[in-house]
């Protein structure tokens, strides 16, 4: 090895040890107020969304707030993916959870309970957030757990280079782990009755109103 590819060794070292320690800082995602602080809101704002009106609608900015979470994630710890292939991970997420929630079952029934004056009204209206926060809110962390994984088993470099095959075997791997997630959403529905959602109206009305424009 002559010395210009030992000094090219040497860099690729370096800046894959700083891309592991940036992102393996935040092993618990809950731990670091910044990433924290990114799920607290998209998934406040992703719940508040059932206070605007979007009949049939609200689903569609639910994801498009859950892909933002992610590149807002990416951008907080430095990992370059692009964001096709965020969205591609972001799929696997999605359709693997559908079947948990029952995701469209259940916002056609808080929907319809919501047409019941009165106490349907706050039924459907409070089953809604509870529903679309805690989809916001694992995703956001299951996806969180899969970048630490790709990370730490060498999926991705510095430059943004990723081994798709590997990194999409280890959202895999996070996937198979049913009693996790189970276990995740039911914290997260939990946590989703003490979020005072009219507080994040507005912020929900406004992604609406500029993805709409977009």
């Amino acid at each position: 090895m002559d010395k210009k590819e030992l000094e090219d060794t040497c860099k690729l070292a370096v800046d894959s040890y700083e891309l592991g320690k940036s992102a393996l800082d935040f092993v618990k995602f809950d731990n670091n107020e910044k990433i924290n602080e990114i799920l607290k809101v998209h998934s406040a704002i992703g719940g508040a969304f059932a206070l605007v009106p979007l009949p049939g609608a609200a689903i569609v900015f639910v994801i498009a707030n859950v892909y933002g979470m992610y590149y807002r994630i990416n951008n907080e710890l430095g990992v370059p993916l692009s964001k096709n292939f965020v969205k591609s991970i972001g799929g696997m997420i999605a359709s693997n959870l559908s079947g948990y929630y029952g995701t469209i079952a259940g916002v056609v029934a808080c929907e319809a309970i919501k047409s019941i004056p009165f106490l349907g009204t706050i039924v459907g209206f409070t089953g809604e957030c509870i529903l679309f926060f805690s989809m916001t809110s694992v995703q956001g962390k299951l996806y969180c757990e899969w970048l630490r994984k790709i990370v730490a088993s060498g999926a991705i470099d510095k430059k943004g280079n990723v081994d798709e095959n590997l990194a999409k075997a280890k959202m895999e791997e996070i996937l198979k782990n049913k009693e996790h997630i189970e276990e995740m959403m039911k914290k997260e529905k939990a946590a989703a009755k003490n979020v005072d959602f009219s507080k994040y109206k507005a912020q929900a009305a406004e992604f609406v109103k500029n993805n709409k424009e977009s």
